[in-house]
């Protein structure tokens, strides 16, 4: 079946983290063994899987969506999680949670724009509603859909495209992840993970253990 738009109904895209700085010298450090750290997004009708590698592979986390809900494996040096969430447990949270990135501030600048990955993007600038002094510049083209996780606690059908390029300006921190390639299939064994050998626990269990061993990645 040929597609109507190119990319609209699967695809997977290949991400890299290529700037991680800090004005901070002891968080500098840190950023440093970010760089280099890719995401791989696959993507097919209603289902996506998100995986991220980061610090050399020392970290790996996976986020599988779909009609059911959530489902996430987090791999931190051998210590192995499984967090799954159904579609009202994840409404839920979106309602009662603590999440300063689910109301955000859009605009958009059509006269910005930019080649990647083959594609032609434009610019968009998001700020949390309560905090303003985050900003994420984004470049995104309309021409992908899919509901992958792609920045963290974002619902992503608030853009009107998906980002290709994300700039995101965190106080101390700024870090640039740009897709480096797309292909334009995926096929379902590609949004399979294997959850064999992880302990399985709430969101709540697992932000909770997450802060006991430092936090740092955003739960």
């Amino acid at each position: 079946m040929t597609q109507s738009i190119f990319g609209q109904d699967q695809g997977h895209i290949s991400y890299e983290i290529t700037e991680a700085t800090s004005d901070n010298p002891q968080i500098q450090a840190q950023m440093e063994m970010m760089k280099g750290s890719t995401t791989d997004v696959y993507y097919l009708g209603d289902e996506s899987l998100t995986v991220n590698n980061m610090m050399g592979g020392m970290i790996n986390i996976k986020m599988k969506l779909d009609t059911e809900g959530m489902k996430m494996t987090f791999d931190m040096m051998g210590q192995k999680f499984l967090i799954p969430m159904t579609k009202a447990e994840m409404e839920k949270m979106k309602t009662e949670g603590d999440n300063p990135m689910s109301e955000l501030n859009i605009t958009y600048d059509e006269s910005d724009t930019k080649e990647i990955a083959g594609f032609t993007c434009y610019k968009m600038e998001a700020s949390p509603v309560t905090n303003p002094d985050i900003v994420i510049e984004a470049y995104i083209t309309e021409e992908i859909r899919t509901n992958a996780a792609l920045i963290q606690g974002v619902d992503m059908d608030q853009f009107k495209g998906f980002p290709l390029e994300i700039i995101a300006n965190m106080g101390p921190v700024v870090m640039t992840t740009t897709a480096k390639a797309f292909e334009a299939t995926c096929d379902a064994t590609s949004l399979m993970i294997n959850t064999d050998g992880y302990t399985e626990m709430t969101l709540e269990e697992f932000t909770a253990s997450m802060g006991q061993m430092g936090g740092g990645f955003g739960f």
